[in-house]
């Protein structure tokens, strides 16, 4: 049981260096290994604040989150404003308009758009030079043998996803499918 992180969509999502931002997390803590050395985020959970974190940690500059969300949720803030505090600029109702690549073809920097008088508009700010951008946008529910089994699912606004909502008799769902990250 599980859930499958969801990339956002954007001009040029497909740039070598733009990755979905639990796999640029696996690759640091679990091989050592850098896939950027200045990293974007894009988030609209506060996975992708952690991940920041998990960036600056292993030495990896990241001049910007852009969360897609106007007002994050209050775990976000709270991580928002210790990035702040390491000069992380982190832009609320903000996201990727579109990506740019380099002579080699990987990213090289991002436009912004932004969500202002009920409608997305492009910044009129330069590009942000980045050479990774890591996404954590939302989750889809690793939900398929449930509803085999006949599981009804509901949306649930507070877990932004799909959650089992009735069970057949005698099956249990846990953790991410259900909409719980955390390991509390």
């Amino acid at each position: 049981q599980g859930a499958f992180e969801q990339p956002a969509v954007f001009r040029n999502n497909d740039l070598p260096g733009i990755m979905l931002a639990s796999g640029a997390q696996r690759l640091m803590n679990r091989y050592a290994v850098a896939p950027a050395s200045r990293v974007g985020i894009l988030g609209a959970n506060v996975h992708a604040y952690r991940a920041a974190l998990d960036a600056r940690a292993a030495g990896l500059d990241v001049p910007v989150v852009l969360d897609l969300r106007e007002k994050p949720g209050p775990q976000s803030q709270v991580l928002a404003e210790t990035l702040r505090g390491q000069g992380v600029q982190v832009l609320n109702g903000t996201a990727v308009y579109a990506a740019h690549g380099g002579r080699e073809g990987a990213i090289d920097a991002i436009e912004l758009v932004e969500w202002r008088a009920g409608a997305w508009q492009q910044s009129p700010g330069d590009a942000i030079a980045v050479d990774g951008l890591w996404m954590s946008v939302g989750f889809a529910p690793a939900d398929t043998l449930l509803r085999q089994a006949g599981t009804k699912m509901r949306y649930d606004a507070g877990a932004c996803q799909f959650v089992p909502d009735t069970l057949p008799p005698g099956l249990f769902a846990c953790g991410k499918v259900n909409g719980m990250f955390d390991l509390a």
